[in-house]
């Protein structure tokens, strides 16, 4: 699949931005920047940067650096995979995105209790 275009909106989607943005009760929108395609060239700057200090460093002719747009975007997400473990799965899913402030801790149960 390497040698197929890719397409943000899709990888968006695969990666799951697209399930994070809107309100529950509409379908899944865009989130007004192509943040896929940037997500994705930030990898492969940092990829390429590393497979060119590693010829610096080791020698060599260098390396294949081999981004994917879900992938990105997916690493991306990892940040909400706690919040999905406690809330467990939903039918709409946008509804699971609340901020870390909310989430219970040692000290907002302190401060609720006085």
């Amino acid at each position: 699949m390497r040698n197929l275009p890719g397409f943000a909106a899709i990888a968006e989607g695969m990666g799951g931005l697209r399930h994070v943005t809107g309100f529950p009760d509409r379908p899944p929108v865009r989130s007004g920047i192509s943040i896929g395609d940037t997500l994705a060239s930030l990898y492969g700057v940092i990829g390429a940067l590393m497979a060119l200090h590693n010829v610096r460093v080791n020698g060599g002719a260098g390396q294949v650096v081999d981004v994917a747009l879900y992938e990105a975007v997916f690493a991306v997400m990892e940040s909400l995979m706690p919040e999905y473990s406690l809330q467990g799965s939903s039918e709409g899913g946008r509804d699971l995105v609340f901020p870390a402030s909310r989430l219970p801790t040692r000290i907002s149960a302190a401060t609720a209790a006085t």
